[in-house]
């Protein structure tokens, strides 16, 4: 198990748990990892005694003044937090339920898939955060392989400036580093029936990834920067919440088969709506403006991954969408991802346990 990540004087006690599925396990991390660092949740998966096993923590924190005794209570409760100057700094999971209780918002150290530069604890936070889920590797250079979004080219240098972060952190810790589009990890995680050939989508907090793959090879990228915080946001909005209590409901009640039982359900069906729009009309236009498109004979299958995608009655509502959209080739249907929470960071692991140095991003 991983020590308390708690900044403080050697002299205090450190304590505290990783809330990982194999922190149980003794000695350094063996094989390779996948890693994705969401806007919403930061998740990593290896295997375990040939069973692929995830760990995932809210990519969030919550501050609250220090005092020693609250430390006390929070190390006696397995509170996961560091100490900045005089903040008690909770991470992952639990500043959610701070959060509410204190009807304030939480803080995410990411905006729209990327590190948010006016934040000024986020990088901390990421490393804490993952530190909680990642041991070092046993033999230095194992793969550790991460999910990048695809960003329009005036993004490029924050992606830049988020994936040197990331990189810098897992080589510190021995780990030789890999990337490969969130998409494109869908698609290796889905679609090996029909050869890697296909079009992935991920749905997550900050950002909708996706990509077109033939045969593995990505041909084509796309994202747009509306997924599950945009919905968040804009429900609270207009529905005057926090959007960490539009966050629950969207997670825990919302059921889109069925009709809205009051406004904030509604709200949430306009707005998942309109991002399903927003995704499938930057797909449109990504496959028009490509001159690079295979001659595909085939229909390819289109597959949905993300948190985002988790209500009940979403994959229902978003192919009678997809169905008013016409693309330049053929597509066989829309299906959900087994797991879908976990389709792109198990997608990165099979990158990790790849040859190449760095999957291929389009």
């Amino acid at each position: 198990m991983t020590d308390m990540l708690v900044d403080r004087p050697s002299d205090v006690p450190a304590s505290g748990n990783t809330a990982s599925e194999w922190e149980n396990q003794p000695g350094a991390s063996k094989g390779p990892i996948g890693v994705d660092v969401g806007t919403c949740r930061i998740a990593v998966s290896r295997k375990v005694s040939g069973e692929v096993v995830t760990s995932r923590q809210l990519n969030a924190f919550f501050s609250v003044p220090y005092l020693k005794f609250t430390q006390e209570v929070l190390e006696k409760n397995r509170v996961n937090y560091f100490v900045d100057d005089d903040s008690l700094v909770i991470i992952g999971d639990a500043a959610a339920k701070f959060s509410v209780v204190m009807n304030s918002e939480i803080r995410r150290p990411m905006r729209e898939g990327l590190l948010n530069p006016l934040e000024t604890k986020g990088q901390r936070v990421i490393q804490k955060i993952l530190e909680l889920l990642v041991q070092a590797p046993e033999n230095l250079g194992e793969s550790v392989c991460l999910n990048l979004p695809a960003v329009p080219h005036t993004w490029r240098h924050r992606l830049t400036y988020h994936e040197t972060i990331l990189r810098d952190f897992f080589t510190s810790m021995g780990y030789r580093v890999k990337t490969v589009n969130e998409g494109l990890a869908v698609v290796l995680t889905e679609l090996a029936e029909t050869d890697f050939t296909g079009i992935g989508i991920s749905l997550g907090g900050g950002m909708c990834n996706g990509c077109l793959s033939y045969l593995s090879i990505p041909i084509l990228n796309f994202s747009i920067p509306q997924a599950g915080d945009y919905i968040d946001d804009s429900v609270a909005a207009v529905m005057s919440m926090l959007p960490t209590e539009v966050r629950l409901i969207k997670e825990n009640e919302l059921d889109l088969s069925r009709p809205p039982h009051n406004h904030v359900e509604n709200a949430l069906r306009i707005f998942y709506d309109e991002v399903s729009h927003a995704v499938l009309e930057e797909l449109r236009k990504a496959l028009l403006k490509s001159n690079k498109l295979p001659q595909i004979r085939q229909p390819v299958p289109v597959v949905l991954a993300g948190g985002t995608v988790m209500p009940n009655g979403f994959l229902d509502r978003f192919r009678k969408i997809f169905a008013e959209f016409s693309f330049p080739i053929p597509v066989s249907g829309v299906k959900m991802a087994h797991d879908p929470l976990t389709a792109p960071v198990r997608g990165a692991l099979i990158a990790a346990d790849s040859e190449p140095d760095s999957m291929p991003r389009g």
